[in-house]
């Protein structure tokens, strides 16, 4: 069954939104999702440690993932459980395969 639905012609005549990409610095701009507070004090203090070498490198991760999961009771039943372990592995073999993942 086709339903239609009337538009007001105001609605059909209007230009797609296109966000500004410059001169919006001094605006705020919840279209982009832009955080409207800031980073915490922790955060500032925590990034004024990092060096240019840092900031140029891939992080590690094995080290921060214990850190996580040992911390995180979510973590340790979404990431860990072998429900978890069995999917991904059967992602993988399906990505290998070249294969396209079932949804």
């Amino acid at each position: 069954m086709k339903v239609h639905l009337p538009v007001r012609k105001a609605i059909l005549n209007r230009r797609t939104y296109e966000a500004p990409a410059e001169g919006r610095s001094d605006k705020l701009r919840l279209d982009f999702n832009e955080n409207t507070t800031g980073c915490s004090p922790a955060v500032r203090r925590a990034l004024a440690k990092v060096t240019s070498k840092q900031l140029a490198m891939y992080p590690e991760y094995q080290a921060p993932r214990r850190a996580w999961l040992a911390t995180s009771a979510f973590a340790r039943k979404n990431f860990c459980s072998p429900t978890w372990r069995r999917r991904t592995a059967g992602l993988l073999r399906h990505i290998r395969r070249g294969q396209k993942p079932l949804s």
